[in-house]
């Protein structure tokens, strides 16, 4: 960063004659440029992971509705969908919620994407599974 903010002070002073005529306003455009990419950059990572907890709390709720006696697979898939629309909202898209119960444990699946702040930029698919046991009576 020094290297290039030096070499741009050298040129300038070499075509106007004057030391550092304009250097103030080249460096805070490059120093403006890297703090807006940062700026973007972590606000795209805010979206993924709080769109992640969204998608791992509709699989919990899932797993819950699905793991009470009497309930099924698709209680739980139910409930995990209602939760994703509702608390996800237009932050999780191509919401895609799967599950499977085998035995004595119930697993929900959710996926989705996120809308990407920045064009032509975009984060992986991201999916989350949980599982829980299924409750069963006993005497």
């Amino acid at each position: 960063m020094r290297a290039v903010i030096g070499g741009l002070r050298v040129r300038l002073r070499q075509q106007t004659g004057r030391p550092d005529a304009g250097v103030v306003t080249v460096e805070f455009a490059v120093i403006a440029s890297f703090a807006a990419l940062t700026l973007v950059a972590l606000l795209q990572l805010g979206l993924y992971f709080h769109a992640y907890n969204v998608a791992r709390s509709g699989a919990q709720v899932g797993v819950q509705a699905g793991r009470v006696d009497g309930a099924g697979t698709g209680e739980g898939i139910s409930a995990a969908r209602t939760f994703v629309a509702s608390a996800g909202g237009s932050l999780l898209q191509s919401t895609a919620v799967s599950g499977s119960r085998t035995g004595d444990t119930i697993a929900i699946t959710v996926s989705g994407t996120t809308p990407s702040v920045v064009p032509f930029v975009t984060f992986p698919r991201l999916s989350t599974t949980v599982e829980g046991p299924v409750e069963r009576i006993t005497q």
